[in-house]
């Protein structure tokens, strides 16, 4: 794979943040971000050479995934078991563990600092 960085003036890096948001990038995924931008121009580079006027936007990848991302219902299938086992522990109240409690409460203390991040080689 080849590496490169561009200067990017502000305007553009706008547009490249803007994008990132619709594909539902994260911000470190910046060579996810090239590669989805080349996929959609090559694309429509291509679909120009072959003289298509109109672009049928319904049958790119990149389009779908963006489709997906931002219109996505989710369903959720349970058995009969699984659905009874669902409402049981549903409607039982929920009543930690005094060692829950513990832990919960060393997680909310102000004095309590993250733990170090070392990384291995």
């Amino acid at each position: 794979m080849s590496r490169f960085q561009a200067q990017i003036d502000p305007p553009t890096e706008e547009e490249l943040e803007f994008l990132r948001q619709r594909l539902g990038l994260q911000k470190n995924q910046k060579a996810n971000l090239l590669r989805e931008i080349t996929t959609l121009a090559s694309w429509c580079v291509r679909l120009a050479s072959e003289g298509q006027k109109d672009l049928p936007i319904s049958s790119n990848p990149v389009l779908d995934s963006i489709r997906r991302k931002h219109n996505q219902s989710a369903t959720l299938a349970l058995s009969v078991e699984e659905a009874a086992r669902l409402r049981e522990v549903m409607e039982t109240p929920f009543v930690p563990t005094a060692g829950l409690k513990k832990a919960l409460a060393r997680l909310a203390s102000v004095e309590r600092l993250p733990p170090a991040i070392s990384w291995s080689e």
